[in-house]
């Protein structure tokens, strides 16, 4: 991913900071691209952003009905997968 905008001009505790909010606005902006994995026989699997985000907005439900709070950090331990993203 090609990040196009600095540090400077975000603040830590902005929404627009969030994985969620970032894959949102590319739900919105690229509706026709996403993720694309490649398995090792060279098969692929494309997943929409709109599906990622969807995905990434059920799991903060998810973690936030179980007490994470903004802020808090969260460890993944997955395989390269979309359940990781």
């Amino acid at each position: 991913m090609h990040r196009t905008e600095t540090t400077d001009t975000l603040s830590p505790n902005s929404w627009n900071n969030t994985l969620p909010e970032r894959l949102w606005t590319a739900a919105e902006s690229q509706s026709d691209h996403g993720l694309v994995f490649v398995s090792r026989t060279g098969s692929d699997t494309r997943h929409r952003w709109f599906d990622v985000a969807d995905r990434a907005r059920r799991m903060a439900t998810h973690l936030d009905k179980m007490g994470v709070q903004f802020g808090d950090r969260v460890a993944i331990i997955l395989p390269t997968s979309i359940e990781f993203f």
